[in-house]
């Protein structure tokens, strides 16, 4: 009804207006029939998934079939990756073909009508699925540099994987095992760079000490599940030369008498060297040094002794250097420098004290101090804060020394204003006290702050009991940050017999049993395997632990060959039947054409596209056996003529 309709409105409007010339030439009346719909129809590619084989990067080229209920001046499309975030928009006629990308791809096509300037369009979502890819580590230096007496190594390790799946780093294989360790709690996965999914994770260490020196050649692995890559290097750990130390502080004040009773000053001071030895070993050396004019030596066992002259009237500073011999220079790691500890030469370690030369002392006097209030009350979780101001009439700068409840907590030397800071933490309560005492070396002077403290309860147990520290304390959270460091998997036992025979609880195998039956693994062969974890950082918390048990698929002799990945003579494989115990797994870097690949380390599971290089080995094949087959002819040629030539000149003889 609609068609006659039209037919009806172009007799009555259209016709009429027809020039009359047409009508007297030809006699012919055209005729238009617009359609009641205008449909733009996309027959190829279809909303599903197309699956591919191919290398990551590569375009696939898909057949573009479309058509139109109605006349089209042109046609163009709009093609967008998701994965890319790249659109390209291009003018087509139907059945010609488009380059689309792995991921999902969204294809809208436009037509514009004839004449009449109107766009119509429709879309169409696929997905291209590539055929699983290897991941591939980033390169690695041929050295990863560490340095003794530090505990805070972290190198950070990333992969690559083109197919977006998840990415296990770890798998590292070096001797001795334990220094070095990926941090079991922490992986990061899908971080996208340049349009690449990446999974990173961090290296770490030990406290590196002495002992720790050396190089360690480390195999580095990454996996998706099925596919692995390996990269090695070598984890050198380079040795420092550490600065002495003394075993006693020698700061303080000491006031002596020009006669009588304390007259005599004596000190001995000693020290040690973690590549020297003691004093006694002979690589240590002191020195002294003085603000004004030098009152005594210093001997090779450190020993000081003065006695109180009337010239000497006054303060003096004395400064007592101890200084090592430095690492041989056979020892030296070319790259010492590295470790921001000097270049292996010797060291000194120096600490100063005063002296004050008197015929008469007078006691040091505390003038102010803070709080002004000697009582008071507070939160158990306030930093409390406390300073002095000291005098001493005869110019020594006395030394401080705080107490809480009557225990040692810091000492201040050769300062004019002397500060504490200490917090109780959560859970502290009642009456307690913070004491100061000055001192000259002979006369003292002192004051004491009484508290009463409030508890503020704690939202966990606080870890160690609680109680604070000079300089900052303790309490009030913890930021510390855990480096979880996992053994390896034991050996997987079958879960049944474990819970019968008592090593396996009821509610870790209840949990064991979930994931088996998730896997449909039956009874025999449901089974679960240990771990131990330690927080090389002691922070004494369990969040974010890494799991200690799982479960595992169980077989009575594990081994390289039962095509089930397990645990088994020491370690742990880590693709089926390959790593740890077992040789090392196929990858797309490791120079040899296997797993399926078309060429060596490419084409196939790997993400390098080959086709090229085996088109290029192909030819130089190809010109190398044409090249063969022409000095062959040359050859046989040149053979037959000089046959011949022989055969001619001896018939010539004959004659």
């Amino acid at each position: 009804m609609l068609n006659l309709f039209v037919i009806f409105l172009t007799l009555v409007f259209i016709l009429p207006k027809i020039p009359s010339q047409a009508s007297e030439s030809s006699g012919l009346i055209n005729l238009i029939v617009l359609p009641s719909s205008f449909d733009v129809n996309i027959h190829n590619p279809l909303n599903i998934t197309y699956n591919e084989n191919g290398a990551c990067d590569e375009l696939f080229s898909i057949d573009l079939e479309v058509s139109a209920n109605f006349n089209v001046y042109n046609w163009w499309y709009e093609l967008k990756s998701l994965k890319t975030g790249v659109t390209v928009t291009n003018f087509f006629t139907p059945n010609s073909t488009i380059n689309a990308t792995k991921g999902t791809n969204i294809l809208t096509v436009y037509a514009n009508a004839t004449g009449s300037g109107t766009v119509f369009s429709n879309n169409v979502t696929f997905y291209i699925n590539l055929s699983n890819h290897a991941p591939i580590l980033g390169s690695l230096p041929a050295e990863i540099l560490a340095c003794e007496s530090t505990n805070n190594f972290r190198y950070n390790f990333s992969a690559e994987d083109c197919d977006g799946d998840t990415i296990d780093i770890g798998n590292l294989q070096v001797s001795p095992a334990g220094i070095f360790f990926f941090d079991s709690g922490i992986l990061t996965n899908n971080v996208i760079i340049d349009g690449e999914d990446f999974a990173t994770r961090d290296l770490l260490s030990i406290a590196l000490t002495k002992n720790h020196v050396g190089n360690y050649n480390a195999n580095i692995s990454a996996s998706d599940g099925a596919l692995s890559d390996t990269n090695k290097t070598n984890l050198t750990v380079i040795e420092i030369n550490n600065a002495p130390i003394y075993n006693a502080t020698i700061l303080g004040a000491y006031t002596i008498y020009t006669i009588g009773e304390s007259s005599t000053f004596y000190l001995q001071v000693s020290a040690n060297d973690l590549e020297g030895g003691n004093q006694l070993s002979g690589n240590l050396s002191y020195n002294l040094s003085f603000s004004g004019p030098t009152l005594f030596n210093i001997d090779n066992d450190g020993e000081m002794i003065y006695v109180g002259n009337n010239s000497h009237l006054g303060n003096h500073n004395v400064t007592v250097c101890v200084t090592d011999k430095g690492i041989p220079l056979v020892r030296r790691h070319p790259n010492i420098t590295y470790c921001g500890q000097g270049d292996g030469t010797n060291r000194s370690t120096c600490e100063m004290f005063q002296i004050t030369v008197t015929n008469e002392n007078r006691p040091p006097t505390i003038i102010q101090h803070h709080p002004a209030n000697l009582t008071f009350t507070s939160f158990s979780t306030d930093l409390l804060y406390f300073n002095i101001t000291k005098y001493d009439p005869d110019g020594t700068i006395p030394d401080a020394y705080w107490y809480v409840d009557d225990v040692f907590r810091e000492i201040d030397s050769l300062t004019a204003l002397d500060e504490f800071f200490y917090t109780f933490g959560c859970g502290n309560f009642g009456n307690h006290k913070v004491k100061v005492e000055i001192s000259d070396g002979l006369l003292n002077d002192s004051i004491e702050w009484r508290f009463n403290l409030i508890n503020i309860p704690c939202s966990q147990p606080p870890a160690g009991g609680g109680g604070g520290g000079g300089g900052g304390g303790g309490g009030g959270g913890n930021s510390c940050n855990a480096a979880w460091n996992c053994k390896e998997w034991n050996v997987c036992q079958n879960a049944g017999k474990s819970l019968e025979i008592g090593t396996l609880n009821g509610n870790d195998f209840r949990e064991i049993e979930k994931v088996c039956k998730v896997n449909n693994w039956e009874n025999t062969i449901c089974g679960f395997q240990i771990r131990s974890c330690e927080d090389e950082r002691g922070c004494n918390q369990t969040r974010n632990k890494p799991k200690e048990i799982q479960s595992c698929f169980f077989t009575i002799n594990p081994s390289c060959e039962d095509g089930v990945k397990n645990c088994h003579s020491g370690g742990c494989e880590f693709l089926v039947d390959c790593g740890g115990p077992c040789g090392s797994c196929s990858t797309c870097t490791d120079g040899k054409q296997n797993q399926g690949e078309e060429g060596v380390d490419c084409g196939g599971p790997c993400p390098f596209n080959c086709k090229a290089e085996t088109a290029q080995k192909i030819n130089l094949g190809r010109f190398w056996i044409i090249l063969l087959i022409i000095l062959a002819i040359v050859v046989a040629f040149l053979i037959h003529r000089v046959v011949k030539l022989r055969k001619k000149l001896g018939e010539g003889s004959n004659v």
